[in-house]
Parts: C-alpha cells; sequence; structure tokens
C-alpha cells in the first residue's frame, strides 16, 4: 500500500509540473504573439521612415539640381562627393563620370579655400567664364570632419551688363552735356544770323553780300549738325525751369529798333496784367519767339505793324494756360496763314532762323499748341499756348498803359 501512496504522490507531483509548464509554454506562446506584432509593427514604422528619408532626399535633390548656382560638397582628402548639375557644367565635369578631386579642377585649390569665406568670394576664370567661388567648413557632428560646400556664381553675364551699363552712362553723360552746349551754342547762332540778316537787307554792294551770305550759309551748315546731334541726344531731356515769359520777350523788344529795318516795320507789346510763369527751357523759348518775329517781318518788305500780346486763359481752372499772339497788319489775308509765317522757299528759310517742324518739336517738349488764323480785322496772328506753372504781380514795368512801343 505504502508503494502505491507514492506512485499516486509522484503522479500527482507530474501533472502539477505539466500544468505548470502547460502555463508557461501559454505564456511563452503570447509573448512570442505579441512580439511579432511589435516587430511587425516597428518594421512598419521603420519602412515609412526609411521611405520618408528617400522622399526627402529625392526632394532635396531635385531642389540642388533645380539651382542655377553651383554646389559641390568634398571630403576631407578634398574628394568631390557631391556637385549639382550647375556646378558639373561650370567646372567641365561630364554628368556620367565620377566627379573627381577639387584639386583636378581649380588651379590652385589651397589659394582658393583659404582665399574664400563668408563674405569672401574667390574669383577664377574657368573654360571661359568668370566665376565666383565661396567656400566654407561643414561643421561635424562627431568624428575629425573636414568636409566642406562650395557655391559657384557664374557672373560671366553681370559683368558684360555692368559694363555695358558703364558704357551707357557714360555715353549718356556725353550726350547730355553735348546737348546742353548744342543748345547753349544755338543762342549766339541765333543773333549771328539774325544781324547778318539785317546787314544782308541794308547792304548793296555785291562783294559784302558774298560775304554776309557766306556767313548765313556757314552759319546753317552749324545749325544742321547741332540738329544732327541733337537727334543723336534725343532721349535727353532738355532743362527745364521756372521762365518769365514777359522776361524774354522784354529782351526780345531791345532789340527791335534793329529788327525792324529802320523804322518800316511797327512793334508793339502789350503784356497780361500779371507776369505769366511757366515751365520750359529759357533758351528753346527765346528762340522760336524771335524766329517767329523774324518770320513776321520778312513777310512785310513794305513795312506794318506787329503786336505781341499776352493773356492768361482759365486761371484758376483745371489746365491754365498762357497764350503769346503775333499779330499782323503788313500782310494780306489768305487761306494758309501758317504758310505766311514758315514759307519753305529757301530764300525765306534762310532768314526764318529755325524751320516750323523744329518749333513744332520744342512746343511739344513743352507740352504747347500752335495755332495761326486771320483775324477778323484783317491782321494775320500766330498763337502759342503754354501749360500756366504760375503767375506773378509785376514788380516793375516797362510798358506805358499795357503796351511797349519802339
Amino acid at each position: 500500500m505504502e508503494e502505491i501512496h507514492l506512485l499516486k504522490e509522484s503522479f500527482d507531483a507530474f501533472q502539477r509540473s505539466s500544468a505548470r509548464l502547460e502555463e508557461a509554454y501559454a505564456l511563452l506562446q503570447e509573448k512570442i504573439a505579441r512580439s511579432g506584432i511589435e516587430l511587425e509593427e516597428k518594421n512598419a514604422e521603420l519602412t515609412r521612415i526609411i521611405a520618408e528619408r528617400e522622399g526627402m532626399k529625392n526632394y532635396l535633390q531635385r531642389i540642388l539640381e533645380s539651382l542655377t548656382t553651383g554646389v559641390m560638397v568634398t571630403g576631407a582628402h578634398g574628394g568631390i562627393e557631391i556637385a549639382n548639375r550647375t556646378a558639373r557644367h561650370l567646372l567641365g565635369i561630364g554628368l556620367s563620370e565620377p566627379p573627381g578631386l577639387v584639386s583636378q579642377i581649380f588651379d590652385d585649390a589651397d589659394t582658393a579655400e583659404s582665399r574664400t569665406g563668408p563674405g569672401r568670394p574667390h574669383r577664377i576664370t574657368l573654360h571661359g567664364r568668370e566665376l565666383e567661388v565661396y567656400a566654407a567648413a561643414i561643421p561635424a557632428a562627431a568624428g575629425a570632419g573636414g568636409d566642406k560646400v562650395w557655391v559657384i556664381h557664374d557672373i560671366t553675364e553681370t559683368l558684360r551688363l555692368e559694363k555695358q551699363t558703364r558704357h551707357l552712362e557714360k555715353n549718356t553723360a556725353m550726350l547730355d552735356m553735348a546737348a546742353r552746349i548744342a543748345h547753349e551754342v544755338r543762342n549766339p547762332l541765333g543773333s549771328i544770323e539774325l544781324f547778318s540778316s539785317l546787314l544782308m537787307r541794308h547792304t548793296r554792294e555785291p562783294r559784302q553780300r558774298e560775304w554776309l551770305d557766306q556767313i548765313i550759309r556757314s552759319v546753317k551748315k552749324i545749325d544742321h549738325k547741332i540738329d544732327e546731334l541733337l537727334q543723336h541726344a534725343r532721349t535727353v531731356e532738355p532743362l527745364m525751369e521756372t521762365v518769365n515769359l514777359h522776361e524774354i520777350l522784354r529782351d526780345l523788344l531791345l532789340y527791335s529798333d534793329r529788327i525792324a529795318d529802320g523804322g518800316h516795320v511797327f512793334l508793339s507789346a502789350e503784356y497780361a496784367v500779371r507776369e505769366p510763369l511757366i515751365r520750359g527751357n529759357p533758351a528753346m523759348i527765346r528762340r522760336i519767339f524771335l524766329t517767329t518775329v523774324l518770320n513776321a517781318l520778312k513777310s512785310m518788305p513794305e513795312g506794318g505793324h506787329v503786336l505781341i500780346k499776352t493773356e492768361i486763359q482759365d486761371e484758376g481752372g483745371p489746365e491754365p494756360a498762357v497764350q503769346i499772339s503775333f499779330s499782323e497788319t503788313g500782310m494780306k489775308a489768305c487761306g494758309d496763314p501758317m504758310g505766311l509765317f514758315f514759307n519753305s522757299d529757301e530764300e525765306d528759310e534762310r532768314l526764318a532762323g529755325l524751320n516750323f517742324a523744329l518749333i513744332r518739336k520744342i512746343m511739344d517738349l513743352h507740352q504747347g499748341s500752335l495755332r495761326a488764323e486771320n483775324d477778323p480785322g484783317g491782321a494775320v496772328s500766330f498763337s502759342m499756348v503754354f501749360p500756366l506753372a504760375a503767375v506773378r504781380t509785376k514788380v516793375h514795368k516797362t510798358e506805358t498803359g499795357g503796351r511797349y512801343d519802339r
């Protein structure tokens, strides 16, 4: 019986051990299942991270390849590890060939590297191009490091444009100076032509008339050359300033006794109550006033009366203006009053000093307008209208009762 009892105890112990073993096995299976799930999750996360990094790498690579600036990375021993498409093109490296060493590209890589840095580019000429090279060390996360990034700019076109700009600025300055000198020269030329023409009308001796004619023709040639010069300098705007039109007319009338040809033509002026001021070029305005008077005088060989009148229009309105009219009573009315002032005949043109096309151009520069008409009283009137900048009360008078007669 004792043996049976021992056998039973042993069997019970075996059963208990088997139960514990089964429990441990089930627990182990459960742990293995959980580990498998966790491993799959880790693998999925790792796959996602790898895909994201690959996508970011490809994105950065596309950005790098799309840059118009060359970017290159070299290792500690000078080997080129990364070079974008622009860098390969500028440095003469084929897209399919290995980049090689930086020393194989730059003749003096050490000097180039030592001269570069933040704000300190090194300029080199390579394959017919002017390049500006920057180099900077890449901070190492750990270890010795030694990697460097190189930024390469192609400045060939920039230098060409800078040179072209300097050339254009120089030419513009020269044209500006030439245009201003030309306008200054035209003033004494007008006086020379004026008084030569007056002497021509008083001189009967053939030899002297030949000399005067030669002077007038020479002035015309110089004036023509000035026109050609101003055509080249047509982009240069004339110097504008505030101009008192009455002052210019008064200066013009100081010569009226000589211009009027010994009393055959009577000149008078009737001014507006206040002084009209405009924005303009005094030399140009003086020239067209003088030319208009000359054209009026040459159209009245038998004598007559020229009245110069100024009138302020629409003062206080949106577009105030001043009108200067030249009225003549010594010529007959006709269907083309403008033609009486500007005849295309060679002799008349020589006396005129300026042709109508140039006067119109000067008026356009001043945003003015021209008009010629037959007055009801039988006179012929030629008018110029300028935009009014301001008016000023007279500080002195040179006329009596609003008129200036000589």
